[in-house]
């Protein structure tokens, strides 16, 4: 399976052939970028004070 083929692409990989040499589309690249980032912060916001609370419990000695 090569890596090249587009399903088989990353996300910030499949963001990157937006852009090209000379032109870009940056309404696409953006619009992607917006989707990529959603469920990530998404998933801070429901799981926060469980973040929140292995941040300051990694703090403590």
């Amino acid at each position: 399976m090569p890596a090249d083929r587009p399903p088989y692409r990353t996300l910030s990989v499949g963001l990157l052939s937006f852009q090209g040499q000379f032109v870009s589309d940056q309404g696409a690249f953006f619009a992607g970028l917006t989707i990529a980032t959603f469920p990530v912060v998404i998933l801070f916001l429901i799981f926060q004070r469980h973040v929140m609370s292995g941040i300051t419990l990694g703090a403590l000695k």
